[in-house]
Order: structure tokens, then C-alpha cells, then sequence
């Protein structure tokens, strides 16, 4: 019995092991976003070129998606939905 306890304690130790292992590996994959990203979003971004949907709703196209990513500093919005063509509805903040 004493033999079978050794091995399911290795087992656990095994498989902990590999968990903690693909954690690691997500963590290191997904690359910090470049601050000349947000500035070329800033720059490229204008809510008057999306199609007023309401009173301070727009719906803009998917290449301003990146404006709903925080460290975006550009025009005030609030990402509020993303269509299944990826085009973002956003509301304008008052300044």
C-alpha cells in the first residue's frame, strides 16, 4: 500500500508540474502592446467618419477596433458591442 501512495503522489506532482508549466507558457506568449500602436490609432481614429446610430452612438468600422483597447488615449468612447463583423459600436464621452 505504501508503494501505491508513492505513485499517486508522483502522479499529482507530475500533472501540478505540467499545469504550472502551461501557465507559464500562456503568460510569456501574448507580447506587451507598443506604445507607436495607440499613437497610430490616436492619430488614424475620427468618429465622424462612423455612421451615427443615436445621440452620441456610432457605429464605426473593425479597423478602429483598437481604440477599445485601455491604453488608448485618443477621442473619449466607451466600446459598447462588437458586431459579428467586428465592427464596434461606441459611445462618445463628454469632454
Amino acid at each position: 500500500m505504501d508503494h501505491s501512495k508513492q505513485r499517486v503522489t508522483a502522479a499529482i506532482g507530475f500533472v501540478s508540474a505540467l499545469w504550472i508549466l502551461s501557465l507559464a507558457g500562456c503568460a510569456s506568449s501574448t507580447p506587451a502592446p507598443e506604445a507607436s500602436t495607440v499613437k497610430s490609432t490616436e492619430l488614424s481614429f475620427n468618429i465622424n467618419k462612423c455612421e451615427m446610430q443615436g445621440p452620441g452612438l456610432y457605429k464605426c468600422p473593425a479597423i478602429d477596433k483598437p481604440i477599445c483597447n485601455p491604453d488608448y488615449t485618443g477621442t473619449p468612447v466607451e466600446c459598447l458591442h462588437t458586431d459579428k463583423n467586428g465592427n464596434i459600436t461606441v459611445q462618445q464621452l463628454q469632454q
